[in-house]
């Protein structure tokens, strides 16, 4: 593999950790969060829906964006935005508001998600996927074991600033990256992908279980990661970093 792919290649990962960073914030984080923000345990279900609707629709609408941007452009678009939402709400004071910014937080991860994987897909070999996934892991791990830090002195805000500032650096270096991507397109095996439409893959074998143990599967990962810090907190009275280290532990153990 040549030079400029494999500096491409780390840029990616380091574009996945990314990604993974602020998915576990949320969750927590909340035990506190709702006590600042004097909401119940329950809100916390809200803003959930909110990021994976707006993750859904950003998801459904990346094959339009990929054809008016480059993915460099689209991940380094979304790297910023997530990363000015999250030190946005590091400053919130209402519920609301914080429900506001969980808008571009959902955008910018359906949207990084969906672009990234097609081109790792189109320009390097089917290892590199699973090495993908891989470093989101990491960064799902990490967002929580930051914010589990920064609650040690009772600050929520804190982890969200620092995982917001980190992205922006990641953005930056995404965005000093360009020439890489141009360079790698340039010379990148060229693959023109057949349409196959919908009806005919859901009719190839294994693919409506494979759907269900998917669909599961994000099932019980979504719901242990939202909640399971908010339950260990609740249940077994422990403190609010205590809590949050549950949802490393929890996203470590995928990894």
């Amino acid at each position: 593999m040549k030079k400029y792919a494999v500096m491409l290649l780390i840029i990616i990962y380091l574009s996945f950790i990314a990604l993974g960073l602020p998915d576990a914030l949320l969750g927590s984080s909340w035990n506190l969060v709702r006590k600042d923000l004097n909401v119940s345990l329950g809100t916390l279900g809200i803003m959930t829906v909110v990021v994976y609707i707006m993750s859904i629709l950003s998801t459904f609408n990346a094959p339009r964006l990929l054809r008016l941007l480059q993915t460099k452009k689209i991940t380094a678009i979304s790297v910023l935005f997530t990363g000015v939402a999250l030190l946005s709400i590091s400053q919130i004071q209402s519920f609301y508001t914080m429900l506001f910014f969980a808008l571009p937080l959902g955008v910018g991860a359906g949207a990084i998600d969906v672009s990234l994987n097609h081109y790792l897909a189109k320009h390097y070999k089917a290892s590199h996927m699973n090495y993908l996934h891989a470093f989101y892991g990491i960064g799902v791990t990490l967002g929580p074991s930051i914010m589990a830090y920064t609650l040690l002195g009772n600050s929520w805000r804190l982890g969200y600033m620092i995982v917001g500032s980190i992205l922006l650096m990641i953005a930056l270096i995404i965005f000093l990256s360009f020439p890489i991507w141009l360079k790698e397109e340039e010379h990148s095996r060229k693959s023109d992908h057949e349409h196959i439409p919908i009806k005919s893959m859901l009719k190839s074998k294994g693919s409506i279980t494979s759907i269900m143990i998917f669909l599961f599967y994000v099932h019980i990962e979504s719901l242990l990661g939202v909640w399971i810090a908010s339950y260990i907190f609740i249940e077994k009275y422990v403190s609010y970093a205590t809590a949050a280290l549950f949802t490393t532990a929890f996203y470590l153990s995928l990894t």
